[in-house]
């Protein structure tokens, strides 16, 4: 006669063994999804927090008192939290804000609209009031000074044939007219290519009368 699994007596010695099992099987099971959330669980605050870090330097470029005691007071972190989410992205706080204020000014000194503007006002504007070190950095970024580069900028945004004024007053195209050469063999006044003007035909003379 066959008796069913479940009306077989169980052995004592087999109850522990099968506790364990379960067990070991159930906190395999919490160790895997703990660590996946905490692998993941963090990665979009910080990401949410970068993105309102960069929107809040950006919307203070202007200020010279931004730091990273004001941006980690203004978020609610400590200042060793705030380099670390820059560190995870191979960037640092001070070395970011230097860069968008350096976009901000390379932007208006490339602006026909802002070619009168003294360069010293366009770097103040963007919270770099040292005109000497703004110069140094802005050329070891940007491999040029910035009279340099608002010359050359302009220079290639001015429309073909007219004159366009820099800051300093001086053009920076100007309209150049062909010019006037001398004729080699002649030595009249010719065209740039060299050769002679048309001259007009010389009237001819009447033959003498004869005698009467």
């Amino acid at each position: 006669m066959l008796v069913p699994r479940a009306m077989l007596p169980v052995r004592p010695e087999a109850v522990p063994a099968a506790a364990g099992l379960a067990d070991g099987a159930a906190s395999l099971m919490t160790a895997l999804v703990s660590e996946r959330l905490d692998r993941a669980a963090p990665a979009e605050p910080g990401h949410a927090m970068m993105l309102r870090i960069r929107a809040h330097i950006d919307s203070h470029l202007p200020d010279p008192g931004l730091t990273p005691d004001s941006i980690a007071g203004a978020h609610g972190i400590s200042r060793r939290c705030l380099f670390k989410l820059f560190a995870a992205e191979d960037l640092t706080v001070a070395g970011w804000i230097r860069t968008r204020r350096l976009e901000r000014c390379a932007r208006d000194l490339a602006s026909p609209a802002a070619a009168r503007q003294p360069i010293g006002m366009i770097a103040a504007r963007w919270g770099l009031l040292d005109g000497r070190r703004f110069s140094r950095v802005f050329k070891t970024a940007y491999g040029c000074t910035p009279r340099d580069f608002r010359r050359r900028a302009l220079a290639e945004r001015a429309p073909h044939g007219r004159i366009g004024t820099r800051a300093d007053g001086e053009l920076s195209t100007r309209a150049r007219a062909a010019p006037v050469t001398r004729s080699v063999t002649s030595g009249s006044r010719g065209t740039a290519d060299g050769s002679r003007p048309a001259r007009p035909p010389r009237p001819r003379r009447r033959a003498p009368a004869p005698p009467r």
